[in-house]
C-alpha cells in the first residue's frame, strides 16, 4: 500500500503543468535528462506484477506502518450473505502520540454496518453521519484533543478511516463489520494475503449451525476461502429479502475482432501499474490474430500498438509510458470514433480527475461513435461503478464490469454474448433491485433485493419459485439498502439536472442514515462520547 520514495518524487515531478504527455515513452513524459528516473519507475512496475499489495494497513502520518499483532475474524454464512467482523490489534511501537489512517480493501460491493474503536476499557461504536458533518465534527473533537475517529468510503470497495490518538508505546484496537453477497462462482473469501507476519491470527467461521475455529500464530497468513454451492437461496427479514437465482449458461459468441483496448496510465494507476501491464500484455495476446488497437489514456491518449493481437509486445510499451498525470476518460471516448474499431475494453477504475465526467454526455460519444459493444476490466481495489455501469450499457449490444484477476476467465467473458436486458419483476415485492438483468453476465448467477414477502421471481419470461428462509433482520434490510443506494448512485451519475441531481443525493444519504451505510454521501463516526 505504500509508494517507495523515489516513487514518490516521480510522481510529484509528473504532476507538474510543464511536463509533457505527448510521447508514449517514459524519458519523453518526464524530459530527456530524467532518463534515471524512467528506468526506476520502469523497475518499480515490473516488481509490482510479482508483489501482493496488504489488503489493509494503519499508517501514522509520517507514512511508517504500524504492526499488525493481532486479527480475529468472525464469519457467518447465511444463503446468499456473508457476514464478516475483523478485530484489529495495532501497536505503536514509538514514544509519542500520533494520528493515522487505517485502510481496508473489502469485496465489491460490501457494506459497513459496523467500525467501532477501543477507548480505555470500553468501546466506542460509530453513528453514520451525513459525510460533510462527519469531517466537521472529527476535526472539531480532534483540535479538542478528544478521541475521535472517521471510516469513509473512498473508490468503490475501498474504505478509510483517520484514527486519533494512537497513544505512546501502547496498542490501537479496531473493529469493522460487513455485509456482502456469495456464490459458487465468487465464494467467500477474506483477503489476506501479502500482509506479514500476525503474531495472533483467530478465524471463526459459522455456516448452517456448524462452527470452525482456527486458530494460529507468528504465521504469515493466505487469504481464508470458504467454497458455496450452487443453486436458487433466498432469505428474509425486517421487510426485506435477498435471492440469488442461477442464471442459464450461454455458449453465444461475440467477436473481438476490430477493440480498441483503454488502458488508464494516470497518476492514480502506479500501484497497479505493473498488475495491469501485465494482464494486458497476456489478455491481447490470448485473443489470436484478430485486429486490436491498445491506446494509453491519461491527460491525452497515445495509441501503443495497432494490429494483429497475437504479435503485440504491450508490456514494455506501458512500462516505457509509466502511470502519470490525471485521467480524461472524454478523451479517451473521443478516440474511438476515429480509431476504427467496432468494441472498446477499458482497463482502469473509471475515476475521472479531468475533463468531461458527465457520464449522459460519456454515453452520447460511445453511441455516435457506433460502437458495439463497452466493457470494463477492473485492477486493484478502486472501481466507479457508477460511471462505468452506464458506459457498459451504452453499446448496441450490452457489456459487463469484469474482475481483471483471472486472466483466463477474462478473456472468456469477453468472448461471450451477453444476453439482451430482460426486465426483474418480482411477486409479492413493494420495491426490486435491481429491475433489469443489465451488466448479467451469463452462467454467473443474478442477486435480486427487495422489500416485501416474494413468492416468485420471474426474469424475462422465466419465473423461479422462491421460498425464502428467516435471517436476521437487520443483515437482509442492510443489504436492501445497499442495493438501493447503489441503484441511486447509478442514477445519480447520468443526471445533469441541478435539482434532479439534488434530490437524488438526498435520497442516497436518507437511505444510508436509515441502514447505517457508509455511503458517498455518510460516514461512521466514533466519539469519546
Amino acid at each position: 500500500m505504500k509508494t517507495t520514495p523515489l516513487l514518490a518524487v516521480i510522481l510529484f515531478a509528473a504532476c507538474k503543468p510543464t511536463v509533457s504527455l505527448e510521447t508514449s515513452s517514459s524519458a519523453g513524459r518526464l524530459g530527456g535528462a530524467n532518463q534515471q528516473l524512467a528506468y526506476v519507475m520502469r523497475t518499480e512496475y515490473q516488481a509490482q506484477a510479482m508483489r501482493v499489495e496488504p489488503p489493509l494497513g494503519l499508517t501514522p502520518s509520517d507514512g511508517s506502518e504500524l504492526g499488525l499483532q493481532a486479527l480475529v475474524a468472525t464469519v457467518t454464512i447465511d444463503g446468499p450473505i456473508a457476514h464478516t467482523e475483523l478485530h484489529f490489534t495495532f501497536k505503536n511501537t514509538e514514544n509519542r502520540q500520533r494520528e493515522g489512517r487505517f485502510k481496508i480493501e473489502l469485496p465489491d460491493g460490501a457494506a459497513v454496518s459496523r467500525f467501532a474503536m477501543l477507548i480505555g476499557k470500553d468501546w466506542r461504536e460509530s453513528r453514520v453521519v451525513a459525510r460533510e458533518k462527519g469531517r466537521q465534527v472529527y476535526e472539531t473533537f480532534l483540535h479538542q484533543r478528544v478521541d475521535p475517529a472517521l471510516l469513509e468510503q473512498d473508490l468503490g470497495n475501498q474504505f478509510s478511516a483517520r484514527v486519533f490518538p494512537i497513544a505512546a508505546s501502547s496498542d490501537k484496537e479496531l473493529v469493522i463489520g460487513y455485509d456482502h453477497a456469495i456464490s459458487a462462482v465468487s465464494p467467500y473469501t477474506l483477503a489476506l494475503r501479502g500482509l506479514p507476519a500476525i503474531p495472533r491470527l483467530s478465524i471463526a467461521v459459522e455456516r448452517d449451525g456448524n462452527r470452525t475455529v482456527t486458530e494460529r500464530r507468528d504465521v504469515v497468513p493466505e487469504d481464508v476461502v470458504v467454497g458455496i454451492e450452487a443453486g436458487d437461496v433466498a432469505v428474509a427479514g425486517g421487510g426485506a429479502f435477498v435471492a440469488r437465482i442461477d442464471a442459464p449458461s450461454s455458449t453465444a459468441t461475440a467477436s473481438l475482432e476490430r477493440t480498441l483496448f483503454l488502458v488508464d496510465t494516470s497518476a492514480s494507476r502506479h500501484t497497479v501499474m505493473g498488475k495491469q501491464a501485465d494482464l494486458v500484455q497476456k489478455l491481447v495476446a490470448s485473443l489470436g490474430d484478430v485486429e486490436v488497437v491498445v491506446a494509453a489514456y491519461d491527460q491525452t491518449v497515445t495509441e501503443l500498438y495497432r494490429g494483429p493481437a497475437g504479435s503485440a509486445d504491450l508490456a514494455n510499451k506501458l512500462y516505457e509510458h509509466g502511470a502519470l498525470g490525471a485521467s480524461n476518460l472524454g478523451v479517451a471516448l473521443a478516440r474511438a470514433a476515429s480509431s476504427g474499431m467496432k468494441r472498446i475494453v477499458i482497463v482502469g477504475d473509471g475515476v475521472i480527475t479531468q475533463g468531461e465526467t458527465a457520464a449522459d454526455k460519456l454515453v452520447a460519444a460511445i453511441r455516435e461513435a457506433g460502437i458495439e459493444r463497452v466493457d470494463a476490466v477492473q485492477i486493484g481495489g478502486s472501481l466507479s461503478r457508477e460511471t462505468l455501469a452506464p458506459l457498459t450499457a451504452a453499446g448496441k449490444s450490452p457489456g459487463a464490469i469484469l474482475d481483471g484477476r483471472d486472466g483466463a476467465a477474462l478473456a472468456s467473458a469477453l468472448g461471450r454474448a451477453i444476453p439482451a436486458e430482460q426486465k426483474i419483476h418480482v411477486e409479492g415485492a413493494t420495491e426490486v433491485w435491481p429491475k433489469t438483468t443489465r451488466g448479467a453476465m451469463p452462467g454467473r448467477p443474478l442477486f435480486v433485493t427487495g422489500r416485501g414477502v416474494p413468492t416468485s421471481i420471474r426474469i424475462g419470461d422465466r419465473v423461479v419459485p422462491v421460498k425464502p428462509r428467516k435471517a436476521e433482520a437487520k443483515q437482509v434490510a442492510r443489504a436492501a439498502g445497499r442495493a438501493e443506494v447503489g441503484e441511486l448512485g447509478e442514477r445519480l451519475a447520468i443526471t445533469r439536472d441541478d435539482k434532479q441531481r439534488l434530490a437524488i443525493e438526498q435520497q442516497i444519504e436518507q437511505v444510508a442514515l436509515a441502514h447505517n451505510l457508509v455511503s458517498s454521501k455518510t460516514s461512521l463516526l466514533v466519539l469519546e462520547s
